[in-house]
């Protein structure tokens, strides 16, 4: 099952969900995600990832965006990035959903750039309210779902931070 994405740069490419693999023109990123809380082999997850000029900062001006079904394996590759220069440094920032944003710097290389040197860039699972913070406002939202499964009538999938089906004491 394929899906086409319309990527920053107006290129499309496809995704497929199974690998986490894009059919991509030009150089291209790749990356692992190891998402806090999470047991192995339970790392899918939708990711934004902005890529800006330069060194990391506070606000980044995004010169791409994509959003990527990352698989259960937690590796993606394949990400185009043609049009940006090769040599040239930039920053990929990553955020996935009820996690803190990461941003890691790259120099651009002509073919595949693998961010963070092939290891896992790590999320910090629970940001809830998706202000970019982890604080109370967070674990009010994660309480007021506890003892929830997937069964109940209010239940709130990405309240469940290590994805086991009950939100409790591990979630908060």
């Amino acid at each position: 099952d394929l899906q086409k994405l319309i990527q920053g740069n107006g290129t499309i490419s496809e995704t497929s969900n199974d690998t986490g693999t894009n059919l991509a023109f030009g150089p291209t990123l790749s990356f692992q995600l190891s998402l806090e809380g999470r047991p192995a082999g339970k790392q899918a997850d939708k990711v934004f990832i902005g890529i800006a000029s330069g060194q990391t900062t506070v606000s980044p001006t995004y010169i791409l965006t994509f959003t990527a079904d990352v698989p259960d394996s937690g590796i993606f590759s394949g990400l185009s990035l043609a049009g940006l220069n090769p040599g040239s440094i930039y920053t990929a920032y990553i955020k996935g959903l009820s996690q803190i944003d990461s941003g890691i710097t790259f120099t651009m290389n002509p073919n595949e750039t693998s961010l963070n040197d092939g290891k896992p860039v790590i999320l910090i699972s629970g940001d809830l309210n998706e202000d970019n913070v982890i604080n109370s406002a967070d674990y009010t939202i994660a309480r007021s779902y506890y003892g929830t499964t997937p069964a109940s009538s209010n239940w709130n999938a990405r309240t469940d931070l290590n994805k086991d089906n009950l939100i409790n004491n591990w979630d908060l």
